[in-house]
């Protein structure tokens, strides 16, 4: 049986909520780190944390507020999007990428176990792992989903032996990329590993430093994903992510098959993560 505020969600015109006013929704950007002093996200991040390595492991660690602590622009793209289509949307900024544009998988798992430990409602996840990491992040995906919170996570741009991880997961919203205008537009593809379609060539973003810029790929399509959440959330904050899902795909279009987008780039390799810019716009 469908609970009163499934059928109400369900009957809401999702585009339409941004106009509304909404209830504040944590929304956890795990990236480069965000640029708090650019205009669109000044007076929206609303915690900063960097993770810190030393003998005894790796940490999340507090970071200052207000400033800009991106290593190289791409958390600040991600957090613009989820700001454009979710007004409502606190952004929490959990960098785990280093400034020479390297992160260990081991920056990853402690910035998805902190994300779990502090039960942020949403959190957005714009790169992938390879399977030899999965095994570390699965127990992490399914904590969360079954604590209700919301993980959107980005495809692999470039296929090589699978879709990347978290996105690949069932307790995960995995996103690809499509050329699409309009902001609350997205598809959903029925039976497919990577469910979920969204805007992901030439996008405007903020760029670090100020300005803005275009950027393509699939880690620019996940954060779409990750502002519908947030606005539906805002609108209807007893959803499970289930009911979230039920909903996003009641007013999804329907998707002709995925294919791979090329874009900023993101893999693991011998333990480490790599980031790569495959392709650039606007700078």
């Amino acid at each position: 049986m469908q609970s009163t505020e499934l059928r109400r969600a369900l009957d809401t015109h999702i585009g339409r909520l941004a106009r509304r006013k909404l209830a504040p929704v944590d929304v956890a950007v795990i990236d480069s780190g965000i640029d708090a002093s650019h205009p669109d996200l000044a007076g929206h991040v609303h915690q900063a944390f960097r993770v810190q390595s030393d003998t005894t492991g790796t940490r999340l660690v507090s970071a200052r507020m207000g400033v800009n602590q991106d290593a190289f622009g791409h958390g600040t793209a991600v957090a613009s999007i989820i700001r454009r289509v979710a007004p409502n949307a606190r952004l929490i900024d959990v960098r785990i990428v280093s400034a020479d544009e390297v992160f260990t998988s081991d920056a990853l798992i402690a910035g998805l176990t902190a994300t779990v430990e502090q039960r942020w409602k949403v959190a957005n996840i714009s790169l992938a792992a390879s399977r030899a990491v999965a095994r570390h992040l699965m127990p992490l995906c399914e904590q969360a989903h079954f604590q209700g919170q919301v993980l959107v996570a980005a495809q692999r741009n470039l296929a090589i032996e699978d879709d990347g991880y978290p996105a690949a997961f069932s307790s995960v919203f995995g996103v690809t990329a499509k050329d699409i205008r309009a902001t609350y537009e997205y598809f959903f593809e029925d039976g497919a590993a990577i469910e979920w379609q969204a805007a992901g060539e030439k996008i405007p973003v903020a760029a670090s430093g100020g300005g803005y810029t275009l950027k393509a790929g699939t880690s620019f399509a996940a954060p779409a994903i990750a502002g519908i959440c947030a606005l539906v959330l805002g609108a209807f904050p007893r959803l499970t992510p289930f009911e979230i899902r039920t909903v996003l795909k009641a007013h999804a279009r329907a998707a002709t098959p995925s294919r791979p987008h090329r874009g900023s780039r993101t893999h693991a390799h011998r333990g480490k993560l790599h980031h790569f810019e495959i392709r650039r716009h606007g700078s």
